[in-house]
């Protein structure tokens, strides 16, 4: 089983997928490490850009089983590619709290009001929604363990008053 954990920048995705790795057994692959590590993109200024049609074909053939894929670009790869992931789940976060992270990682003003602006507009959600890709977002402003149980509900179906139901539309 493959496991996408998408959103911005700030909204938990690195420390969830973290903590889910450990009590799965499974690995995590960063976006942005795995296209540093395959040599997918290049620097401009301290910004990795990636090329999405490397990340694409380099995704094919490199992808493996009971792995926790972690990032925000992920959302850009191809409808196929998407569809090797059994789970996709988008992490969204209250603005203060992306806000504040972002600024303790040093991001410039304008990359932390157009990370919240891509949240508002729900980029992520609508990129995923035009392949077709089905997935379920998770409000992880809180708590972790409140984080990790919605996720764990949706893959397993097991849990105190949450549910399970997911669709098209991220609902």
């Amino acid at each position: 089983m493959n496991i996408l954990i998408t959103g911005v920048p700030g909204a938990g995705k690195t420390e969830v997928s973290r903590v889910l790795s450990e009590r799965l057994g499974y690995r995590v692959v960063n976006d942005k490490d795995f296209s540093v590590k395959n040599k997918l993109g290049r620097y401009e200024g301290k910004e990795y850009v990636v090329s999405i049609s490397k990340l694409n074909k380099c995704i094919k053939e490199k992808r493996r089983a009971k792995t926790i894929y972690e990032g925000h670009l992920w959302c850009e790869l191809s409808k196929n590619n998407l569809s090797m992931f059994e789970y996709v789940f988008v992490l969204r976060a209250p603005k203060k709290l992306l806000s504040k992270r972002q600024k303790q990682r040093g991001y410039p003003v304008q990359k932390i009001f157009e990370n919240i602006f891509c949240q508002d507009i729900k980029y992520i959600e609508k990129k995923l929604q035009d392949k077709d890709i089905v997935y379920k977002t998770i409000n992880a402003g809180g708590n972790l363990e409140d984080t990790l149980n919605k996720i764990l509900v949706v893959i397993y179906g097991k849990g105190t008053g949450y549910s399970t139901a997911t669709n098209r539309k991220g609902n």
